[in-house]
């Protein structure tokens, strides 16, 4: 029997149904289901949900686009600015420019129409003591790219890299461009008209906001700053080593406390930069993730667990503490997933209360972390992924955790240590028949050279298929050429197959882990 034709919807619902797609991939399926959708969502939809922008001066022509067409605009919803977004060397190749972002394989530009397009020379303005001040006004409205932002008013993410080398790269622009025209700051502005921004990353490690920020008349420290008064976001990272900024920085703490619908929060600093004095009075009541990448001083770190005690409602935690701790029951009861050193997460495994973690990233899995494991394996019941970032001790004890806690379903080798555990090895110790639930490992190394005991990728995991027939991914590297693959594959008699990297992922999904990507499916009471 003929399958019967696809009615034709009207465009209004059409475009009522496709705007409600968020993500590039759920658009590309539905454009490949008949050549109508197709025709309503390449390209007006599918590219204009991410704008990674490389670089501004190759984008102007895409934000005069923008500005003109606000129907447009109005589609995407992240938006990255990179590294090389002031650069002005005309020469370069934009497909050379630094692109990578989170998920993005460096050739990944978009708006991908514009790939084609010609090099813009920058607008070259003339000098400031020409100008007068409504003349300047004039030219800073006249710039394309603030309406593009305003444009945006379905905008939700928005990340925005630094460079580096601040003097290298920004100085050439600001001779180029006057610097009260284009700045950061303006930047800013635009963005706080958008009402439904959701996340906002901003990253300027190398930059001391007191004394090398290169954009003269823009005051970041300012107390009416923009940055500091964008007050509907859901997620906050701030990367800066400043510690002007972090330490008494009122405008920050301000911001903080406008911020009523936060939920994750990312600081990360460099060693000795006080910034928990600016959580010492900081409540966040709808806050569940907490991220602070670098250790505090030891005078510190009890302020940094007052602040946890005051948010028992946070279930994901990252931080470096090398000191053990006197937890309370009503510390963190409802933490599931916890990154850091090894003293701290001891002191949360070996407490009374049954929390209901489900992933562990340890920094160094030694003999305490496996005992620790072992010995309390009945606070752990809901314990699914273990994530070792180095060891310290034999490879046989990995064995011991998937006989004691047997619910374990992904294991994997995390980035902070350059020792790689060769999957070879960990075959021939016969580990993985100690994991009978394994279904996801990453992280784990391959040597590929002829002293590979089991021969190419290919033949290790046809040989790591008849020992553990339940894994579904694995995510390996060459240990030769530094690269990393994904494999993967749907049951136990199929093949594995190489997962391709979407260019459609949006950035902002960088925060995403396999694990957090998988557990959907895997975590199963």
């Amino acid at each position: 029997m003929a399958s019967l034709p696809v009615p034709e919807l009207p465009y209004d619902l059409r475009e009522f149904i496709v705007g409600h797609l968020k993500q590039p991939t759920d658009l590309l399926h539905l454009a490949l289901t008949n050549r109508s959708w197709k025709e309503s969502i390449i390209p007006n939809h599918l590219e204009y949900r991410i704008l990674c922008v490389s670089n501004y001066q190759f984008y102007e022509p895409v934000w005069k686009h923008l500005a003109e067409r606000p129907d447009l605009a109005a589609r995407i919803h992240t938006v990255a600015f990179l590294d090389d977004f002031f650069a002005v060397d005309t020469s370069k190749d934009p497909a050379t420019l630094e692109t990578d972002f989170g998920w993005y394989d460096p050739s990944d530009i978009f708006p991908i129409s514009f790939l084609d397009a010609p090099l813009v020379n920058a607008q070259v303005l003339p000098p400031t003591a020409d100008r007068d001040s409504s003349l300047a006004r004039h030219w800073e409205d006249d710039l394309p790219i603030f309406q593009a932002l305003r444009n945006m008013t379905n905008l939700q993410s928005f990340h925005w890299r630094f460079p580096d080398d601040p003097l290298d790269t920004i100085g050439p622009f600001l001779q180029h461009l006057a610097p009260k025209v284009l700045n950061p700051g303006k930047i800013f502005q635009a963005l706080r008209t958008i009402p439904g921004l959701q996340t906002l990353s901003v990253e300027f490690d190398h930059m001391d906001c007191a004394h090398r920020w290169p954009f003269p008349n823009d005051h970041i420290l300012g107390q009416s700053y923009s940055l500091w008064q964008i007050s509907s976001l859901k997620t906050l990272v701030l990367d800066c080593s400043s510690p002007t900024l972090w330490d008494g920085n009122s405008r920050l703490k301000e911001m903080l406390d406008r911020l009523h619908q936060l939920e994750n929060l990312d600081i990360n600093t460099h060693y000795n930069v006080p910034y928990p004095h600016l959580l010492l009075t900081c409540t966040l009541r709808s806050l569940r993730r907490l991220k602070m990448k670098y250790p505090v001083r030891t005078s510190e770190e009890d302020m940094i667990v007052e602040f946890l005690q005051r948010h028992p409602g946070i279930t994901k935690l990252e931080w470096i503490s090398e000191h053990k701790f006197e937890i309370t029951p009503e510390f963190l009861p409802h933490l599931t997933d916890v990154v850091g050193s090894n003293p701290f997460i001891l002191s949360l495994i070996s407490s009374e209360t049954k929390r209901p973690l489900r992933s562990i990233d340890f920094r160094v899995l030694d003999e305490e972390a496996v005992s620790a494991l072992v010995d309390n394996q009945a606070n752990l019941p809901h314990l699914r992924r273990i994530v070792f970032n180095s060891l310290g001790m034999s490879l046989f004890r990995l064995a011991d955790i998937g006989k004691t806690l047997p619910q374990i379903v992904a294991l994997g080798q995390g980035p902070w240590d350059s020792t790689a555990v060769n999957l070879d090895m960990l075959i021939r110790v016969d580990l993985f028949s100690s994991f009978p639930s394994l279904r996801v490992i990453w992280g784990i190394f391959i040597k590929t050279d002829e002293n590979t005991h089991y021969g190419t990728a290919s033949q290790v995991l046809n040989h790591l298929s008849a020992i553990a027939p339940n894994l579904r991914k694995v995510t390996i590297g060459s240990s030769s050429r530094g690269e990393r693959t994904a494999y993967q594959r749907n049951g136990a008699q199929e093949a594995w197959t190489p997962t391709p990297r979407s260019i459609y992922q949006d950035p902002g999904d960088e925060i995403q882990s396999d694990w957090e990507t998988y557990s959907r499916n895997l975590f199963v009471e």
